[in-house]
């Protein structure tokens, strides 16, 4: 598996250093926190000062491959080989829901701004769907065909997809394709022309 070194330094010399044996290890936004996502489907919370276990969160079965947060930093996301994706509340990590999706190694995840959407996208060429997730009912509300290399959510909070040879502005709530910036096949590096819906 993947091994992540973390130390803590002085002018002179290492003071400390850690090692994780994880896909998944990310900074929590405001810095406090080391979130390691284990084999065993554990996510490890440490504090990043001192990289002393602060707490266990055992939700999932499997590997966890994904651990984002939202915007505004006050929700995570963490994904896992198990097919389900876990939402929680940051920093009091309180699980708010579980959404089951049948992916079990995520290329893509996102939470919208308002942490009310999850977007989410499996690993693989095959696997070209974009499914968009209400948290708070747990259903999927839409499900887009494209091949996206990335994926985020703007904060006019509509999902914008990065293909190949375009970007494409989706609504998630309605699932209309609002713009598409399709590449230029006379000038690939630099030419772009605009195609807006409008429905």
């Amino acid at each position: 598996g993947n091994i992540t070194e973390l130390y803590q330094f002085r002018p002179d010399s290492i003071v400390k250093k850690m090692e994780l044996k994880s896909k998944q290890t990310v900074f929590s936004p405001d810095g406090d926190f080391i979130l390691s996502g284990e084999n065993t489907g554990s996510i490890n919370v440490y504090d990043s000062r001192n990289f002393s276990l602060k707490i266990s969160l055992k939700e999932h079965q499997k590997e966890i491959t994904k651990i984002e947060f939202s915007p505004d930093g006050k929700k995570m996301l963490c994904c896992a080989r198990d097919g389900m994706s876990t939402v929680w509340e940051f920093p009091s990590f309180k699980k708010m829901r579980t959404l089951s999706t049948n992916y079990f190694d995520y290329e893509l995840a996102d939470l919208s701004p308002d942490g009310k959407l999850f977007a989410c996208k499996a690993k693989g060429a095959a696997n070209d769907r974009v499914m968009i997730l209400d948290i708070q009912s747990a259903t999927v509300l839409q499900s887009i065909m494209a091949p996206a290399a990335r994926m985020t959510f703007t904060g006019a909070n509509r999902l914008l997809l990065i293909l190949k040879d375009r970007i494409q502005v989706w609504n998630p709530l309605t699932g209309v394709l609002e713009t598409e910036i399709v590449q230029s096949t006379e000038n690939r590096g630099s030419l772009y022309r605009y195609k807006v819906n409008e429905e």
